[in-house]
């Protein structure tokens, strides 16, 4: 079963900026190389999970944010305590950090 869900994921509800690269994949809420800025809705990870899957274990999070992750775990406390296993790509993606 799928459940989409159409807004990007961070620590909080809130219209970030985003910085859209079309070309090289790298779109992310941080600037980088990107040629458009586009606003886009977030959601804490929390609240989509629990409305998606109220009462769900997970088996397997992947989190691949484009340097985004810190807000993204920040806002996953309670997904992260039923999560049985939790994969983070987390490269230097924040201007080298």
């Amino acid at each position: 079963m799928v459940n989409w869900v159409n807004c990007a994921v961070g620590k909080k509800p809130v219209t970030p900026l985003s910085f859209l690269s079309t070309s090289t994949g790298n779109s992310s809420f941080q600037e980088g190389c990107s040629v458009k800025e586009i606003n886009v809705k977030a959601e804490a990870l929390d609240q989509i999970v629990n409305t998606a899957f109220p009462d769900r274990k997970i088996a397997v999070l992947k989190i691949e944010a484009e340097g985004f992750e810190p807000e993204v775990l920040r806002g996953a406390s309670q997904t992260l305590a039923r999560t049985k296993i939790v994969a983070v790509d987390a490269r230097e993606e924040r201007k080298g950090e």
